[in-house]
């Protein structure tokens, strides 16, 4: 992605506002707390729901247990809350510094939802072809099932099933890549969406080798 300057600060712009940490923190503890309370109340009916009784005796071990529980379940809801946040700040706010930029401009909505239009700007196309002009990086490539299959001499009983579940995820996928129209009338997203397919059709090629070979070792 190109890197972008940051916006310089209009004259006689206001400063702004310093974070106040003591705020968060209260809004952390609240936010902990509610979780801990829900986590608490599902644990406390998955118990009554599996038949166990009300004056079941705890040790100190089974009460451990169930506080790890407690605290996996309050991570586990704090760190879906902070991606959504975190998701939904990056969406308004990165048009609006492309905005203050000049690579955008921005239409609103005078009635109804207000809605805001973004348009490329003669400044923003300039800047795009800029850094399409620039040496692409080298490419990477991440393929967690194939990291597994280098190590499956450790465990050959696992093969088949690992092949066969790419077989149907990249079945899938294939599938959705062949949709008519997919892709609509650009030359370069068609030529984007042509290498999509042909990479999707090797590796499911060799996935089905693999299982093609385990058959004859049998």
């Amino acid at each position: 992605m190109p890197r972008l300057p940051r916006a310089p600060r209009p004259d006689g712009a206001a400063e702004p506002r310093p974070v106040k940490l003591l705020h968060i923190g209260a809004a952390l503890a609240l936010t902990l707390a509610a979780a801990t309370l829900l986590a608490g109340g599902l644990l406390a009916g998955g118990l009554a729901w599996i038949g166990l009784p009300s004056t079941l005796t705890l040790d100190t071990g089974n009460l451990l247990e169930i506080i790890k529980i407690s605290l996996a379940v309050v991570g586990g809801i704090g760190g879906a809350v902070a991606l959504v946040v975190a998701y939904r700040s990056q969406l308004y706010a990165e048009p609006q510094r492309l905005v203050t930029l000049g690579l955008v401009s921005a239409t609103q909505e005078e009635i109804g939802r207000r809605r805001r239009t973004f348009a490329v700007t003669d400044t923003g196309r300039e800047e795009l072809v800029r850094w399409l002009g620039e040496p692409a990086e080298a490419s990477q490539h991440r393929d967690p099932a194939m990291l597994k299959l280098f190590f499956m001499d450790a465990a050959p009983e696992l093969i088949e099933p690992l092949a066969r579940r790419r077989v149907e995820e990249l079945s899938g996928t294939l599938r959705f890549l062949e949709q008519p129209g997919l892709g609509g009338v650009q030359p370069s997203h068609l030529r984007v969406l042509t290498w999509g397919r042909a990479t999707v059709r090797a590796n499911l090629a060799f996935w089905r080798s693999v299982l093609d070979d385990l058959g004859g070792e049998r």
